[in-house]
């Protein structure tokens, strides 16, 4: 499963993670070959908007704790830059495609 995510992380522990740089293009073949096995974790609006941009699919806002397994992969838009605490109630942060690199992250298994 393709796991879409804005940020960088590791949700399970243990897990052997693999995280690559790519461009948009790559980030939307990679998302156009898995559209039909994926579930998105993004849950701030611009970040949707941006991946909606980019990846040419409409997403929702999501909450939902990120659950990965060995095998899975994350496709990750995260911010460039670190946000001011007072600026996160405004909103503006992450407005434009600009804002953000793009990352594509396999899930190999457990540290051993």
């Amino acid at each position: 499963m393709l796991h879409i995510m804005n940020s960088l992380m590791m949700p399970v522990a243990g897990f052997v993670y693999e995280p690559r740089a790519i461009s948009e293009k790559e980030a939307r073949e990679i998302f156009q070959k898995e559209k039909n096995n994926f579930k998105s974790y993004i849950g701030y609006p611009n970040a949707c908007r941006v991946a909606s941009s980019v990846l040419e699919h409409e997403f929702i806002l999501s909450r939902d704790m990120t659950e990965v397994k060995a095998g899975d992969a994350m496709l990750v838009l995260k911010l460039r830059y670190r946000v001011d605490p007072g600026e996160k109630a405004g909103r503006k942060h992450g407005s434009c495609r600009d804002d953000y690199d793009w990352y594509y992250c396999p899930v190999l298994g457990e540290n051993e």
